[in-house]
């Protein structure tokens, strides 16, 4: 997510900035270079390590300068406000928009800041960067008390731009903040939260004012962003969306949430709703962009405290001793490190052996073989821990289908693998035909890339992110995507960063809560199991469908089927023949289909495929982001018999947005489970 979206004006509901392109041409001078050329990234060698305590590996801030600061999990406890402050403006840089600190989009280096009990107070706010976890160590959050604030400001196009004029918090990915309390009523205005994807805000409880999900710095505006998850939140006053584009909230309370863009997901949570969307978008639902859900399905995702001076790792159902768990750990604190096959083999043993799960130290890890995971395992990532899958089948981890709960985890995909080969997946949860619904498997906070964050690496490859075989699983803040932008290039074509799909679901009954899939080559989720559901769905089709500056006709296809369809650039969301039972809940699917590295206009068929007649979905729109002027999407969904609907939704320049309320037509949907 890159390019520029409209921008709300916090004080209004209606739209106050116009659509602009980010990407400019570019001269031959800086054109792509050819994925044959490009070298394979050479991870340092030194290796990962599992024989260290948890204790062992904990870090503290006089260990860093301005500097240097070494990837790790550090400690601060005893309120030291501070310090706390010092550190923290350390890892994210000054309250400007000069400097980003420690972290940038593609640096090596995470950072998990662990907060102990106590009262923090600082001289004033700091920012939390990239790559950065914040989160409070006590069992109860209102322990952790801190002020002013951690606020994300806009991320500027040009560092050290003083007007931060572009792209606002369009980039702000790869954050958190958990398991604490804010004070904020010293600021005089509401916290400034301008995040996007991968950046998830969860049990954060706010007193003294406001959280405005954007940056208000620019030209007294919010900038750009594009979508983020909330869960657990208590605030005393609002949730103010200001110029997100789309956004989950979940099992919170507040005063009121407030406008928003396009498709805003409001799920379990007490309080009121003010604000209209996009007034570009015709055909909207009464509520529009709003979609009211209530869940059976309550979903705590697995916390680090300190209790008594005993680490443990608390889960809804079980308290853990960290003793109990294996630490991986970067080993001579170098980030990249390796994780050999033998030492991957260790790990499945010890998992094996009775292991609770592993916990992994902030970091990069290239992965030469594939973790096996049994039922009931927990992997608990600190600071937003890399997978770099680098063995020649390109999957990084398998997982058993009962039980099994990974946090906080990104898997990126290597360069060893092939995309064409089918095997060649990230992660696959579970086996088909096995799963309890009072056991379910969980991904939380879970990322996949296909991207290269190396400025010598070659494109990786992938046929997929994301398997999901066990029935029952359930999926919460997952992104998935297909860079559209890497270290290398601004404009990424057909060929580079390439995986098929984002994820496939083979599995019944399986529910994904706060699903982001974006730019995949081929259909961007494809859906098999019986009874599935999405509760929020964004997802923008690839921007370039070209290959050595060539137009590319792409052949869609499914993963069961060697038939194929030629389409200009293929659906989002594929829901086929066995899939019934399927319900999807406020869905927004974009194109942004620019004439560049020479392309020509892009019309895309349909957003959503579904093969069969047993399937309803409650609120979903596509709209145009920018791009060539006739460019766009002719539908928002096809069914079996090629009939599109609705009949008239085609969107391009001039009739930006289109929505239904629901599908089928005359059916009403009942928003509880």
């Amino acid at each position: 997510m890159s390019i520029l979206k409209p921008n709300m004006d916090t004080n209004k509901s209606n739209i106050a900035g116009k659509v602009v392109i980010l990407c400019v041409l570019l001269t031959t001078a800086f054109c792509l270079p050819r994925v044959d050329t490009l070298l394979k990234e050479s991870p340092n060698k030194l290796g990962a390590t599992i024989d260290n305590s948890f204790e062992d590996i904990l870090r503290k801030p006089s260990e860093c300068t301005d500097q240097s600061c070494p990837s790790g999990a550090y400690f601060i406890e005893g309120g030291n406000g501070e310090e706390l402050y010092a550190f923290g403006s350390l890892l994210g840089g000054p309250q400007s928009t000069m400097d980003h600190g420690m972290t940038d989009e593609y640096s090596k280096t995470r950072y998990a800041v662990l907060v102990g009990e106590g009262t923090y107070k600082m001289p004033g706010p700091f920012r939390l960067g990239y790559y950065t976890q914040v989160t409070g160590v006590a069992d109860n959050r209102e322990l952790v008390n801190i002020s002013p604030g951690i606020d994300v400001l806009n991320n500027c196009g040009k560092s050290g731009d003083p007007n931060c004029v572009s792209p606002g918090g369009l980039d702000n990915f790869w954050r958190s903040i958990s398991n604490l309390k804010l004070d904020i009523s010293e600021l005089g205005h509401p916290l400034f939260f301008g995040v996007s994807q991968a950046s998830p805000i969860r049990d954060l409880t706010i007193t003294g004012n406001s959280i405005l999900m954007c940056d208000i710095n620019q030209y007294g505006q919010c900038g750009y962003t594009s979508g983020g998850f909330i869960s657990g939140m208590e605030i005393d006053a609002n949730i103010e969306l200001g110029s997100q584009q789309q956004f989950y909230v979940t099992q919170s309370k507040f005063q009121k949430l407030t406008a928003g863009a396009w498709n805003i997901v409001s799920n379990n949570n007490q309080g009121g709703y003010e604000g209209g969307g996009d007034s570009n978008v015709h055909n909207t639902w009464g509520e529009y962009p709003l979609t009211e859900t209530t869940s059976e399905v309550h979903l705590k995702a697995p916390k680090l405290v300190l209790e008594e001076n005993v680490w443990k790792v608390v889960t809804d159902k079980e308290r853990m001793l960290v003793d109990d768990f294996i630490v991986l750990s970067l080993g001579s604190n170098e980030s990249p490190t390796v994780v050999s096959e033998e030492l991957i083999q260790q790990i499945n043993e010890q998992l094996m052996d009775g292991a609770k799960g592993v916990i992994v130290e902030p970091g990069i890890y290239h992965l030469e073989g594939t973790l096996i995971v049994p039922d009931n395992k927990v992997f608990v990532g600190l600071g937003l821990p890399t997978f770099v899958c680098q063995s020649t089948s390109g999957r990084c981890m398998e997982t058993g289908s009962e039980g099994v709960h990974i946090q906080g985890m990104t898997f990126d995909a290597g360069v060893n693998g092939k995309y064409s080969d089918k095997s060649n997946i990230l992660l696959t949860v579970g086996d088909h035909g096995n799963g309890v619904s009072d056991n379910p498997s969980m991904l939380q906070d879970v990322y996949c890339r296909a991207t290269r964050s190396d400025s010598k690496q070659a494109t990786p490859q992938a046929f997929a992110c994301i398997e999901v075989k066990a029935d029952h699983t359930i999926g919460e803040n997952l992104w998935l995507w297909r860079g559209d932008h890497d270290i290398q290039s601004p404009l990424i074509p057909y060929d580079v960063n390439v995986c098929e799909h984002g994820l496939i679901v083979r599995g019944d009954n399986v529910k994904m809560f706060g699903l982001f899939v974006e730019h995949f080559n081929n259909y961007q989720t494809v859906w098999y199991g019986k009874n599935g559901e999405i509760r929020f769905y964004q997802s923008e089709m690839p921007y370039f469908l070209t290959v050595d500056g060539e137009q590319h006709i792409v052949d869609c296809s499914h993963p069961d089927s060697s038939e194929t369809v030629e389409e200009q650039v293929c659906a989002s969301l594929y829901v086929s023949e066995s899939a019934t039972g399927f319900r999807g809940e406020g869905l927004g699917i974009y194109s942004f289909f620019p004439n560049t590295l020479n392309q020509k206009t892009i019309r895309a068929k349909t957003a959503i495929v579904v093969e069969n007649d047993d399937v309803s979905f409650h609120h979903a729109l596509t709209y145009w982001l920018n791009g060539d002027h006739d460019s766009g999407i002719d539908s928002i969904l096809m069914n079996k018999n090629g009939e599109s609907y609705p009949s008239e939704s085609s969107i391009y320049q001039d009739l930006k947005g289109y929505a239904f309320s629901s599908y089928p037509p005359e059916e009403s949907l009942n928003s509880s489970d």
